[in-house]
């Protein structure tokens, strides 16, 4: 028995859904007919007749508009305000502008808006959590353990220009809310999903400002494309290969066991 079918042949158990070659979604059978009126609005708009466009443009986003239901439209305002407004602006754009227009406009805002949650991403101080077997987030779980003269922190998003000096921020006031002096900072780079320039050069400035310090720089989970990255940047040899981990455990016992006066300046 092949593992994880569960005893029940995978045959015909997708039957119909878009795992099957041959599939055809349904939304593009719907958008067919619209995207034909949408252009019909187009060349209207543009040869200046506007009761010709506003006359497909009625036709036409009621048409578009049932491509999501009011359901799959409250659905959308309820998981995102961001992607709802988004969604109405674009609608709006083409009633308004045009079709290419409308799209330019969600285009627009999608990548204001991405840059905008990515300007202050989700990070976080990890401790250890007995009941959990795992280094999770302090804020969460109060009772995380800290590792004496080591502090881990976790970034879950890129490191680029939009967010690198807040993230330097962060990191040092992660360092400066240590309980205790640190000697050990552990990087928890599993999700650090891409580092741009000037996210190079934010990283050179932390290893400069922590080496004044006496703190050793480590990480931790860093996967192949981002250790590449720092390779072809010069970092891993500024950090040291030896202080690259493969948990956020080894990591942190690597921290506790190195002696003072390698850990020091």
């Amino acid at each position: 028995m092949a593992e994880g079918d569960g005893g029940r042949p995978a045959g015909g158990a997708y039957e119909g859904s878009p795992f099957v070659a041959g599939h055809r979604p349904r939304l593009l059978h719907r958008a067919v007919p619209v995207t034909a009126q949408l252009d019909g609005y187009e060349r209207a708009s543009l040869g200046r007749d506007v009761v010709a466009g506003l006359t497909v443009a009625a036709l036409a986003i009621p048409a578009s508009m049932g491509l999501v239901s009011l359901a799959d439209w409250r659905a959308i305002r309820i998981a995102s305000r961001a992607d709802f407004v988004i969604g109405v602006a674009a609608m709006t754009g083409v009633v308004v502008f045009g079709v290419l227009e409308g799209i330019l406009i969600a285009v627009g805002l999608s990548i204001l808006h991405m840059v905008r949650r990515s300007a202050r991403p989700h990070d976080a101080v990890l401790g250890w959590v007995p009941r959990l077997d795992r280094y999770a987030d302090v804020k969460l779980h109060r009772s995380a353990q800290l590792s004496r003269g080591v502090v881990v922190y976790r970034l879950d998003d890129r490191l680029f220009f939009a967010n690198a000096d807040y993230v330097t921020g962060r990191m040092q006031e992660a360092l400066a809310g240590s309980p205790t002096p640190v000697r050990w900072f552990v990087f928890d780079a599993e999700g650090l999903v891409a580092v741009d320039s000037t996210g190079v050069a934010a990283l050179e400035a932390v290893l400069d400002d922590f080496e004044r310090r006496g703190v050793r720089f480590a990480v931790a989970r860093a996967k192949s494309p981002l250790r590449e990255r720092f390779e072809r940047a010069g970092l891993t040899a500024r950090i040291a290969e030896n202080r690259f981990f493969p948990t956020v455990r080894a990591a942190v016992e690597a921290g506790r066991t190195t002696p003072p006066d390698e850990g020091e300046r």
